[in-house]
């Protein structure tokens, strides 16, 4: 076809070049016969006639050959536009016949994909139906296993309810005999003060005159025990850390010591924080408490620092004629080992976070937990007497949760909390399960001591004088 075109378009060429040279010939016959028709006109002779004739059949065969040369011109160009668009169709079905190859192509390749993919998704369905069966064997035996468990749950939560009833029975019977013990205390204590009360009317009562004996001898007698009081047996120089504990300790030294009071010193040595000034520097209602408890903090004073200090306070009161109240002498060190209370309660909230139940390899994983419940009781209590306590019952008993969630021992109360909704998630719930899991262990490791000593003794053939 390109050729073709090629052709065409040469011959089309070549005609155009004949036309254009039979259009410069006419053009120069129709030139020469004017100027021969003007001379003939002008010299009017027969010769030119002739000539004129030769030279208008000679235009009139080329106007022909012309008119010929451009039919076959158009003729040419109709056949060239056939050809064009001919060739145009072919173009428009060349293209259309590579994007039907290209499309069956991809046809190819996507029945190919097709058979791979089916190929896999029966690979894949035999593997998930192999999955499938094994799944369904898994859960049968995840549901026997829990029928099992749910049947031990029961049994337990028997034997924990029997337990329950037992523990409160004893300790119905436990704060029982705590009451009557009080009560005997108090019982004691009254009878005490009656026979004082009558021992000092008696003493009180005047004479009969016939050699009786001397009621101011008596009430001397008496008074004896307001001034007596015992030498007191004061524990270390505190430190910062167990400066309450001292505190307590100092004054339960001074209720026994002084027995005719002893709740008066007591209550009078822990209220030393709070105290004003006027208070610290007067003396104690008893001189006895008041000389003995000076002697015994003088005596148990160690520290360099602090007895340069209160040496200093008694030069200073000796010089302004005045003396140093035992009071005072212990709010000195008080007030020398105590810390900010914002600062106490930021260690003490720190240590309360920090404590950790430590597991040692060969140990008894309750009584580790055991001893770490001393521990978080320490610092529990310490926390809560300084009275800027900033965590709630919930937040304690998240801190508890973390440290002990671990521990094979309280698996089923662990299970227990994460059951139970938000606002039940309590310090006070958590800690009395463990505190009577602890107390149920150690009721076990007492009844098998028991258990084998009895058996000792049976094997020995009773006991052994």
């Amino acid at each position: 076809m390109e050729k073709l075109i090629e052709k065409i378009g040469k011959e089309h060429a070549e005609i155009m070049d004949e036309n254009k040279q039979l259009r410069d010939r006419l053009r120069v016959v129709e030139c020469s016969n004017r100027d021969r028709w003007n001379i003939t006109r002008s010299a009017d002779r027969p010769d030119n006639t002739c000539a004129d004739d030769g030279a208008r059949s000679a235009c009139v065969r080329i106007a022909g050959r012309i008119d010929g040369i451009e039919a076959n011109v158009a003729e040419m160009a109709k056949m060239l536009r056939r050809v064009r668009d001919q060739q145009a169709r072919d173009a428009k079905t060349f293209v259309a016949s590579v994007r039907i190859k290209e499309l069956e192509v991809m046809v190819q390749e996507m029945r190919d994909s097709i058979a791979k993919i089916q190929n896999e998704n029966a690979v894949d369905k035999g593997e998930w139906m192999e999955y499938k069966t094994q799944t369904q064997r898994r859960i049968e035996q995840l549901e026997n296993e829990n029928a099992r468990l749910r049947t031990m749950q029961e049994t337990q939560e028997g034997l924990i309810t029997e337990l329950t009833q037992r523990i409160d029975a004893a300790a119905k019977r436990n704060s029982i005999e705590a009451e009557m013990s009080a009560m005997r205390y108090r019982v004691a204590e009254v009878e005490k003060r009656c026979e004082e009360q009558h021992r000092m009317r008696q003493t009180l009562q005047c004479g009969d005159g016939h050699g009786g004996v001397d009621p101011e001898l008596k009430r001397r007698e008496y008074l004896g025990i307001v001034y007596k009081c015992f030498d007191m047996i004061l524990p270390e120089e505190p430190n910062p850390a167990n400066l309450h504990t001292w505190l307590g300790e100092v004054a339960r030294a001074a209720k026994s010591a002084y027995i005719y009071d002893g709740e008066y010193g007591y209550s009078t040595i822990l209220r030393v924080r709070d105290m004003s000034e006027s208070e610290l520097d007067r003396p104690l209602k008893y001189a006895a408490l008041e000389n003995k408890l000076w002697e015994g903090l003088r005596n148990m004073i160690k520290s360099t620092s602090l007895a340069s200090k209160v040496q200093g306070e008694m030069f200073k009161r000796t010089a302004g004629r005045e003396t140093m109240s035992a009071m005072r002498l212990l709010s000195m060190v008080v007030r020398f080992y105590s810390i900010s209370p914002n600062r106490e309660q930021e260690v003490l909230n720190e240590a309360l976070s920090s404590t950790a139940c430590e597991m040692c390899p060969g140990q008894c994983e309750v009584s580790m937990l055991d001893v770490f419940m001393d521990k978080w009781d320490i610092v529990r209590v310490r926390v809560e007497a300084t009275g800027r306590n900033t965590w709630s019952d919930e937040q304690l008993g998240d801190i508890l949760y973390s440290k002990v969630r671990r521990l094979s021992f309280l698996n089923h109360d662990i299970e227990a909390w994460r059951k139970r909704p938000a606002e039940g998630k309590t310090h006070s719930w958590l800690y009395g399960r463990i505190k009577q899991r602890v107390e149920e262990w150690r009721a076990e490791q007492n009844r098998q001591y028991m258990e084998d000593w009895a058996r000792h003794l049976s094997d020995r053939g009773g006991p052994q004088p």
